[in-house]
């Protein structure tokens, strides 16, 4: 069965939530709790651009993306589960990202990679996108 890619309903919201908060980057980066989570994932289905991406019935990624302050198409979530990557689930979800963007008039696409994470890197420069600047995370344990 092909892959389906299609806009996020309220169904998803929560199962999509549960599969992102077992990956470090996303619960230390948004501080969420499954409430929070729930919500911002909501947030983005009301006001911005949630997909799915979904194989044999079964949801294996979503993506979260708004359209920022100087046109900019932010991703802001780019999620495929770890038994589904390197199948190019990432790649078309990106090209129907890409869409988006288009449609909606940006000027460009951006987003944030951890540098712990090489195998994003690659992914993302493999797209074409360019490293532009090194982002640091300052912490003051109280």
């Amino acid at each position: 069965m092909a892959l389906l890619i299609r806009p996020g309903e309220e169904a998803d919201i929560r199962a999509c939530f549960k599969a992102s908060r077992d990956v470090p980057s996303f619960t230390s980066y948004h501080g969420l709790d499954d409430g929070g989570g729930y919500r911002y994932i909501k947030g983005y289905k009301e006001k911005g651009v949630f997909l799915i991406a979904k194989k044999e019935g079964t949801w294996v990624g979503y993506a979260l993306a708004e359209i920022t302050a100087g046109n900019i198409f932010y991703i802001d979530i780019l999620y495929v589960k770890d038994v589904h990557q390197r199948k190019g689930i990432g790649r078309k979800l990106m090209a129907a990202l890409k869409e988006r963007a288009k449609e909606a008039g940006a000027d460009s696409i951006a987003l944030f990679a951890a540098t712990d994470n090489p195998g994003a890197m690659a992914f993302y420069e493999s797209l074409g996108l360019v490293k532009k600047k090194s982002y640091f995370e300052f912490i003051d344990p109280l």
